[in-house]
């Protein structure tokens, strides 16, 4: 009875070293997704600064936005 119990014992630990390891697994899932939305988000903020750099160079639209707001 007591091997029985023993063997149950070894069972039990077992699970939770794999559900350790799925947590990290699933954490380091979560942080690369992270990493790339950061990274979408960075190029899309650089790209938008990009586009209002060039549309205030623009001088026609920088022209026509001062006259909007006289």
């Amino acid at each position: 009875m007591s091997d029985i119990l023993r063997e149950g014992a070894e069972v039990e630990k077992q699970p939770s070293l794999f559900f350790s390891f799925l947590t990290i697994f699933q954490l380091f899932i979560l942080n690369k997704n992270q990493n790339l939305n950061y990274n979408n988000d960075m190029n899309f903020t650089q790209d938008h600064i990009r586009e209002l750099r060039t549309a205030l160079k623009d001088k026609s639209l920088t022209a026509y936005h001062k006259r909007l707001q006289a």
